[in-house]
């Protein structure tokens, strides 16, 4: 097995995604990052333009990813560009995954709710981590959130981070 697919299937276990076909990693990890470059793209503007509308307009979006099996921006890669790289559908998500969806709802409310009452360079600051802590999966797949998860939950150790 090659570098690069034990390394994608690494960060994609990591997120919880198991059992995926070699031949499919790529295109299920393209798949994955989908929903993180719109909400980081959107947290950016929000954040950017000190407007706490559009933090609560993703909110709602952030909080499904976080509760049900799948993102509702996943629509974007499922009925549409997996299309394009005949990519299969991005599997339900695992419990590692929804965590960082409520992880960036928290990070969603605290950044609104402070650009509300007055703290508008707090907001900002909360909505730029977010935006940091989306690009790192975007870019290289490491999802920090999941890692936190499996730290807490004693599921992975944290020389998993430095064998990676």
């Amino acid at each position: 097995m090659n570098n690069k697919i034990e390394s994608t299937r690494r960060l994609l276990e990591l997120q919880g995604f198991y059992g995926i076909q070699d031949s499919d990693l790529g295109k299920v990890d393209f798949g994955l990052r989908v929903s993180p470059v719109i909400c980081a793209t959107t947290v950016a503007i929000a954040a950017m333009t000190a407007n706490a509308g559009i933090f609560w307009g993703l909110l709602p979006f952030a909080l499904m990813g976080g509760l049900l099996s799948s993102h509702p921006f996943d629509v974007v890669y499922n009925h549409g560009l997996r299309h394009l790289i005949k990519g299969p559908r991005i599997p339900r998500y695992p419990a590692p995954r929804r965590f960082a969806c409520l992880l960036a709802s928290a990070f969603i409310i605290a950044s609104a709710l402070f650009i509300q009452t007055g703290a508008v360079i707090t907001g900002q600051i909360l909505g730029g981590i977010l935006v940091a802590t989306a690009l790192i999966p975007i870019v290289s797949g490491f999802c920090v959130p999941s890692f936190i998860y499996r730290l807490a939950t004693g599921k992975i150790s944290f020389h998993w981070a430095v064998q990676a």
